[in-house]
């Protein structure tokens, strides 16, 4: 019961220390940059499930010696690898 006392005390004081941003003018590029970055945050992680799935093809690749396959993986990873990056500063950026 007193963790959800104390539970109860932070939100509102948290609120009332953000009360004002979300309130005032500004409150439009407010909630522009929180979209920014939890559309950001997503985009990082489907990336990573994107990576999580190339690693597991790339590894059948070898494991069978596909040759041809795996150059197309490593093609693949090439461009997973610049959208992760470029998702990842602008995430960084805004943070």
């Amino acid at each position: 019961m007193n963790g959800l006392k104390n539970k109860g005390k932070f939100l509102r004081d948290v609120w009332l220390l953000t009360k004002s941003y979300w309130q005032s003018e500004e409150k439009g590029k407010a909630y522009l940059l929180l979209t920014a970055i939890v559309a950001l945050t997503l985009g990082v992680v489907y990336m990573l499930v994107l990576l999580n799935k190339w690693n597991n093809a790339f590894y059948n690749a070898l494991q069978n010696y596909q040759t041809e396959l795996i150059f197309d993986e490593l093609i693949h990873f090439g461009w997973l690898a610049v959208i992760y990056i470029i998702l990842a500063v602008y995430a960084f950026y805004l943070l």
